[in-house]
C-alpha cells in the first residue's frame, strides 16, 4: 500500500463498558458472569425497543473450546448466545 489513510481513535468511548476477571479468584464464575449479564441488560426487557437498540455484549475467551462451552452454557441458562471463534 502506497499512502495509506490511516485512522485513529481512543478505545474508551461512552457507550462501552470494559471489564476483566480472573476466573481462579470468583467462586462461581458461571453464575457472576449470568449475574453481570441480567444487571447489563437489565434495560433490554423493553420490548418497545428495536432489536438494535437493545443492549448486548461480547465476551471474549482465549480458547475456541472455551469459547463454545461458555456460549452453550449461557443459552442453557436463558442468555441467547452466539460463539465465534476464528481460526488461524
Amino acid at each position: 500500500m502506497k499512502d495509506p489513510l490511516i485512522f485513529s481513535a481512543p478505545v474508551f468511548r461512552e457507550n462501552l463498558f470494559y471489564d476483566l476477571w480472573f476466573t481462579d479468584t470468583i467462586t462461581k464464575p458461571l453464575d457472576h458472569l449470568l449475574n453481570f449479564i441480567i444487571e447489563a441488560l437489565a434495560s433490554s426487557d423493553d420490548s418497545s425497543l428495536p432489536k438494535n437498540n437493545k443492549n448486548c455484549g461480547i465476551i471474549y475467551c482465549r480458547k475456541k473450546e472455551s469459547t463454545e462451552d461458555i456460549a452453550e452454557r449461557l443459552s442453557k441458562a436463558g442468555v441467547p448466545t452466539r460463539h465465534f471463534s476464528n481460526s488461524i
